[in-house]
């Protein structure tokens, strides 16, 4: 099994040394501190794009990242078909519409969910490596289920590979496993299997991501459709323009909030009578993450959506629910905020667009396999005595030891 957690640790680094690069390149950009928290912003916003901006696309996310994280992790050999446990080998785990699932394929799947946000999610309030155990391997069902629903559905389908694309998938390995002294070298080294086994997997993947393009596609994006959707969850694709006084109130005694909340009602007060809230904003904002007054004081305008950090999000909810012209104090566990809506997108600025677009297609795929999962026949067949069995205690008391230890 070190090939298989071997794995794990190979993404992880992988995933480090990236992050390290992001953040080396922000800091070397520009060496003031405003700048750098604007620099710091911009690259939040883009990494996190449209999916952090509605909250109801978080399930298909989840849903999808276990499918990269499936696709990257799991040997399903071309094993003999079994519907049933009746004439079970010692080392079937599972068995899923006919497909069987050994010890170590299912521990590979452990060892994913070990490598997942899901096990952040689940270890948050527990500090019982036993019982953690067993919700690691319980969603280690799940996703193998959801694994092999694809896979076999893409097969059903009629959905294959071509001889284009199966060349290009062997072009890939060979091109990475170039400094080894041969390809089952560099397969079993990063994913504890043999070349022609990691070839055979890497096949999978693909005929996943191109099945599952090919239920995208047929998605529904006409625009009564879009319209539907956009009314349905219309904060999910709203942005907000506002000028804003913005009052940190964090860390502050009752006594001091409440003149500050007295502040910003007279400061309302006097925007009312007809005062710039620009002019006031330079004079009477703090400073911090989200606001600074060089950047967004006077004539300038901050930009709200979904891709707000989530510290400052009860400031783009209270604005996504204003109009055109509408100023209002709002105030959070954070800060006290005197907000002008000056701008706000509605249907239009979202018809077509890649964010309203790529939804639908996300939740069509997701509601086509959320069908399939609900008609039972990918449900596993579990060997409990062979399941029982599978120790993975020690690999989630040192997960949950780095866990705990970045907390």
């Amino acid at each position: 099994m070190n090939g298989v957690f071997g794995l794990a640790d190979y993404i992880k680094r992988n995933n480090s040394d990236k992050e390290d690069t992001d953040i080396s390149e922000v800091s070397v950009e520009e060496n003031s501190d405003i700048q750098r928290r604007k620099n710091e912003r911009l690259q939040r916003r883009i990494e996190t794009e449209w999916m952090r901006r509605k909250a109801i696309i978080t399930v298909f996310v989840v849903s999808l990242a276990v499918i990269v994280i499936i696709a990257v992790s799991v040997l399903i050999k071309n094993t003999v078909k079994k519907d049933t446990l009746s004439d079970k080998d010692e080392n079937t785990v599972l068995v899923i519409d006919g497909e069987t699932i050994s010890r170590e394929e299912f521990s590979f799947f452990c060892s994913m969910v070990l490598e997942s946000d899901t096990f952040e999610q689940l270890a948050e309030n527990s500090t019982d490596a036993v019982a953690l155990s067993e919700n690691v391997k319980s969603v280690a069902v799940k996703n193998t289920e959801e694994f092999i629903c694809k896979v076999h559905d893409a097969a059903n389908a009629g959905v294959s590979l071509t001889d284009a694309e199966m060349a290009e998938i062997s072009s890939a390995i060979e091109l990475a496993a170039e400094s080894y002294k041969n390809k089952d070298e560099y397969c079993y080294k990063f994913y504890g299997m043999k070349y022609d086994e990691y070839f055979n997997l890497s096949k999978q993947m693909s005929l996943i991501s191109k099945y599952m393009q090919i239920v995208s596609d047929k998605a529904d994006i006409s625009k009564e459709n879009q319209q539907k959707v956009y009314s349905e969850n219309p904060e999910g694709f709203t942005a907000v323009d506002v000028k804003m006084i913005y009052m940190d109130i964090r860390g502050l005694d009752e006594d001091k909030v409440s003149y500050k909340r007295t502040n910003a009602e007279t400061l309302l007060h006097y925007i009312n009578e007809g005062k710039d809230i620009g002019v006031l904003s330079e004079e009477h904002s703090d400073e911090n993450d989200l606001f600074n007054i060089s950047e967004h004081g006077g004539d300038n305008t901050v930009r709200l959506d979904y891709s707000i950090d989530d510290g400052f999000y009860g400031i783009f909810e209270a604005a996504s629910k204003m109009q055109t012209g509408e100023v209002k104090v709002v105030e959070t566990e954070n800060e006290i905020c005197v907000v002008s809506c000056v701008n706000k997108s509605n249907f239009e600025d979202s018809y077509n667009s890649d964010d309203l677009i790529s939804y639908i297609r996300y939740k069509h795929t997701l509601d086509y396999f959320d069908s399939l999962s609900a008609s039972g026949k990918y449900s596993a067949t579990v060997n409990t005595e062979i399941y029982n069995s599978v120790d993975i205690s020690g690999y989630v008391e040192t997960s949950l030891s780095i866990y705990s230890q970045r907390k």
